[in-house]
């Protein structure tokens, strides 16, 4: 890297650094003198903007000198506006978290203590490099990355730095999302998680199984909003990780799932059994009628995975086998992604791209193989001879 030129001193309160011309001024009753970068000027301009520089100096209509901000100096800040937007329902509360844990635990602690500006594309590239010999997953990695982006682009906005250095990396240095592992359970599986299930799982387990609902949506659930006549669970809300019950953010969430009759009966039996079961109370509440929460969910879950001896089963799991479900059932598209509150159709698609297919082809393949050896077999007999 080549050296920076040094300043030297032309005239009184001017210096020059290779072809650009600086202003030194020590205003009026300080001692500290201040610094101004006039650019690659001519002499004489460059004189007119020192003078200029020193009258608003010693008239006081100069910025204030302020210290080189650090990263860690802007994530505080940044981190506040985090919780003011999760506060006006902006971002939701596991995004939130999940930028902050990705700033916090992976970026500052190697470069909290760096000034704001020095942070350049290159140390972007060595950070992610240093990221994937850790043997973190990709989409971890890509999380955490959102995360660091969020912070520069939050600099950038309000004047801190003049571009997001983020956005100067080309695509094949920025860190793919990955593909998330798709785990999908057998009637096996299902069959034991389900006679596993037992306290307040015996309720989490068919309910997450059976309706697709994210865990968010299953703890934000009311009373009310299962609708028993017409066999449908209207979701319209969901539950904060601060345990606070709030609108779904979409109108692609805000759908009615249908609700098969088993597990109808066993929402009516453990409304019978609640102490908490009129309309605006919660379905999944705990002993004082408040949210289960999020802790006490996935504990009931891994209670039920861990007596079934099954492993990388998560409640996201079950949202997987819904779809793959309807998917075996020869639901379309369309009602799929209705059924799971994805904004698009293309959403959907993407994810179980595999079903549709296999169950297209599967279908496909079996009315050939009818059409071509059926008359085959019916004229052979049990024993394979000829009739």
């Amino acid at each position: 890297m080549a050296r920076k030129a040094k300043r030297l001193c032309v005239e009184r309160g001017l210096y020059r650094a290779g072809d650009v011309w600086w202003a030194c001024v020590t205003p009026k009753g300080q001692r500290v003198a201040r610094w101004l970068r006039l650019g690659d000027v001519g002499i004489h301009e460059a004189r007119r903007l020192r003078d200029e520089f020193g009258h608003k100096l010693n008239a006081g209509q100069a910025p204030p000198r302020v210290r080189q901000l650090t990263v860690r100096d802007v994530q505080e800040s940044w981190l506040a506006h985090l919780d003011e937007l999760e506060a006006a329902g902006e971002l939701r509360s596991r995004t939130v978290a999940s930028y902050k844990d990705g700033v916090r635990l992976h970026f500052t602690t190697t470069f909290g203590s760096r000034q704001l500006r020095s942070i350049t594309p290159d140390d972007l590239v060595d950070w992610h490099e240093r990221q994937r010999r850790s043997g973190a997953a990709a989409w971890s990695i890509r999380a955490r990355w959102m995360g660091i982006r969020g912070l520069f682009g939050y600099a950038a906005r309000i004047g801190l730095i003049a571009t997001n250095p983020c956005d100067l990396l080309v695509r094949r240095e920025r860190p793919k999302p990955g593909k998330p592992k798709q785990r999908y359970l057998t009637a096996e599986e299902m069959t034991a998680l389900l006679q596993n299930a037992s306290g307040e799982g015996s309720l989490v387990v068919p309910l997450l199984l059976f309706s697709g609902l994210r865990a968010s949506e299953a703890l934000g659930l009311i009373w009310s909003e299962i609708d028993f006549a017409e066999q449908v669970i209207r979701v319209r809300h969901q539950m904060s990780r601060k345990g606070q019950r709030t609108p779904v953010k979409t109108d692609a969430g805000r759908r009615d799932v249908i609700l098969m009759d088993e597990l109808a009966r066993c929402l009516r039996k453990r409304r019978l059994a609640s102490r908490f079961s009129v309309g605006d109370d919660l379905v999944l509440g705990n002993g004082i009628g408040k949210t289960l929460g999020y802790t006490r969910l996935l504990k009931a879950f891994d209670n039920a995975t861990e007596a079934s001896g099954l492993c990388g089963v998560t409640p996201h799991t079950c949202r997987h086998t819904f779809a793959s479900i309807l998917i075996d059932q020869g639901a379309t598209v369309e009602f799929v992604s209705d059924q799971l509150g994805h904004a698009t159709t293309k959403t959907t698609w993407d994810i179980y791209v595999h079903l549709f297919r296999r169950r297209e082809h599967a279908a496909t393949a079996r009315q050939e193989l009818n059409a071509a050896f059926g008359p085959m077999l019916r004229a052979v007999g049990h024993e394979g001879e000829t009739q």
